[in-house]
């Protein structure tokens, strides 16, 4: 579901379940049969405890940045700390059409606000921020990224108030955005 990637699982019953952590391996790490190597735990929602009835449960992950094939598990676990596993589930997410650069969220922010932008290709990209006497203040990006969507934080705790401009700069592509910083 766009740069999110929504779970969804139930129980049927449930006997002395404390819950589930949520597991992910990123596409520049598939998973290799049952090598827990490389698993990453990004998240935990309470489980219901003894129940004879169906229970819904779901887990949004929205730290989905790379296009390729992310892989999921649960790993259910009781009140007694034992575990298990469940079984690898896939989610290939597509790479982004067009390049774009949001506005940044939240505006006006204090003191720090997020943007995101996409790259449909790989490119060299710069992210960076501007006063509005067009010196540069700080850097947010300067590397080259593979194709997919990504977000990067603005922190102007050190700054004073005012407008401020960011720029996202490739060799296919340039675009400017004001953003305001209310102390």
């Amino acid at each position: 579901n766009g740069n999110s990637v929504e779970l969804r699982w139930r129980t049927e019953t449930e006997v002395n379940n404390y819950g589930f952590e949520i597991e992910r391996k990123a596409p520049l790490n598939p998973p290799e049969g049952g090598n827990i190597e490389g698993w990453n735990t990004i998240g935990f929602v309470d489980g219901h405890g003894n129940s004879n009835s169906p229970k819904q449960y779901n887990f949004s992950d929205n730290e989905v940045n790379l296009s390729g094939t992310y892989y999921y598990r649960l790993k259910q676990i009781d009140n007694d700390g034992t575990f298990e596993y469940s079984d690898v589930v896939a989610v290939e997410v597509g790479v982004p059409n067009k390049f774009y650069l949001s506005q940044n969220y939240p505006n006006p922010f204090n003191p720090a606000t997020r943007i995101d932008f996409t790259l449909p290709e790989k490119q060299m990209v710069s992210l960076r921020v501007y006063n509005m006497l067009g010196e540069l203040v700080t850097e947010l990006v300067n590397e080259e990224k593979p194709a997919g969507s990504y977000s990067a934080t603005f922190d102007a705790s050190n700054l004073p108030s005012g407008v401020y401009i960011y720029r996202l700069q490739t060799p296919a592509f340039v675009q400017n955005r004001k953003m305001t910083f209310l102390k």
